[in-house]
């Protein structure tokens, strides 16, 4: 089962266990989230959305299963965390060394037997 549907939220909580979702978000300010992942996929589209001011923080928790974070061109975008027989891609635009400090999305990242990508 896929679950398909648009949301303005600041921040996200999913958890997606032996199925999918496909989430987009138009936030004026978001601020990130959790994404959990467990034999399954999630598709996580933010390119309508604005970062906060201060920037913002998604934790992604996937295990047997794959997550995509669509992002938009202009975001910074830095991961993090511990890949156990998995992994993550980064192919946002930016990177550190251009990075404004202070409007960053920050990821951090736990794949087991799973992966991750941002795009």
């Amino acid at each position: 089962i896929t679950k398909t549907k648009a949301s303005d939220e600041d921040t996200i909580d999913y958890f997606v266990m032996f199925s999918g979702i496909e989430e987009r978000l138009a936030s004026d300010s978001f601020k990130g989230g959790t994404v959990t992942t467990v034999f399954g996929g999630s598709e996580i589209d933010l390119r309508g959305a604005q970062l906060d001011l201060e920037g913002a923080y998604i934790e992604v928790v996937v295990a047997f299963g794959g997550v995509e974070i669509k992002v938009p061109d202009e975001w910074n975008v830095v991961v993090k965390g511990v890949p156990i027989f998995g992994g993550w891609t980064n192919k946002s635009k930016l990177r550190e060394s251009q990075m404004d400090s202070d409007r960053v999305l920050n990821v951090k990242c736990l794949a087991v037997f799973g992966g991750m990508e941002i795009g």
